[in-house]
């Protein structure tokens, strides 16, 4: 086996296509490699480049590892926010096991807010379909829905199976938890009615999972 490079560090999960990091713009982050030769020892002293690959080829430096094989190099994105790929390679290690590569995606300073108001708009969205969802099952279900949800939820234990049926039946014991929610908002069920129902979703999801 040829000498090597290994993600290090605290963020070593790396995946096919290389470690993917997050930054906001103007930010930094330390990369991590670790030098190792045929033996899996640490090679002391390797020079270690660092390429940026995108969105245009260029150096970005290069460090020199450590007793313990460890090359560290502090990486601050330039240029426009969005996706970037940095290469590390090792110097004179042969084919692909001498170089890494992160996956950098760089976020605008603003990011915060944009993901705050669209968690406000998307949590404004979905409490308006509930009430236009509960309103319309007011009006098209009337007393014949309410007495079957009344006759399958009689006692919990029916309750339960039902609950677990239909989140089976979905594949989604969220889903199950929303309808519920809008029954009983529409006068459909009572809360104690629901009890059961929410607790066989509960079980049915598992059961998914575990099939």
């Amino acid at each position: 086996m040829a000498a090597r490079l290994e993600f290090a560090g605290p963020t070593s999960l790396a995946t096919p296509g290389g470690q993917r990091l997050s930054l906001v713009e103007g930010g930094e982050t330390l990369l991590l490699a670790r030098a190792v030769g045929d033996d899996g020892a640490p090679l002391v002293d390797a020079t270690v480049s660092v390429l940026l690959i995108s969105p245009s080829l260029r150096s970005l430096g290069s460090a020199n590892t450590d007793s313990t094989g460890l090359a560290r190099f502090v990486y601050r994105p330039g240029g426009p926010t969005g996706g970037q790929v940095v290469e590390l390679r090792l110097e004179g290690a042969p084919g692909g096991a001498g170089r890494l590569l992160y996956q950098v995606q760089v976020h605008p300073r603003s990011w915060i807010l944009i993901m705050f108001f669209g968690l406000i708009g998307g949590v404004g969205i979905f409490l308006f379909g509930m009430d236009l969802m509960s309103a319309s099952l007011q009006r098209s279900a009337g007393g014949r829905l309410r007495a079957l949800l009344s006759a399958l939820t009689r006692n919990r234990l029916m309750g339960l199976v039902v609950g677990a049926f239909v989140t089976v039946l979905i594949q989604s014991s969220s889903a199950t938890t929303v309808l519920l929610v809008s029954f009983v908002q529409a006068g459909l069920m009572s809360f104690t009615q629901t009890l059961g129902v929410i607790l066989g979703a509960d079980i049915g999801t598992t059961v998914t999972a575990q099939l």
